[in-house]
């Protein structure tokens, strides 16, 4: 924890799966979902949001384009 907040290493990169919630199957756990989002809020660490499994390969896709470029230039 020490190091991420130090050096913004490692890169972690969290999706949620943002899916239609029947009101009839929300239990108690919800609530362990909901305090991890906001952990994850307080450390400054930003989540994403995800439709389906295309739309999760897409997301990813462009997080690597963005990361790619900051790893090549350190192999310079």
């Amino acid at each position: 924890m020490e190091t991420f907040k130090d050096k913004d290493k490692p890169l972690i990169y969290t999706y949620f799966k943002d899916a239609a919630i029947n009101m009839s199957s929300i239990t108690p756990e919800i609530m362990t979902l909901l305090n991890f989002k906001q952990t994850l809020s307080d450390m400054g660490h930003f989540y994403q949001n995800y439709a389906d499994s295309n739309d999760l390969k897409h997301q990813f896709g462009e997080q690597l384009l963005k990361i790619l470029p900051k790893l090549t230039d350190k192999d310079s």
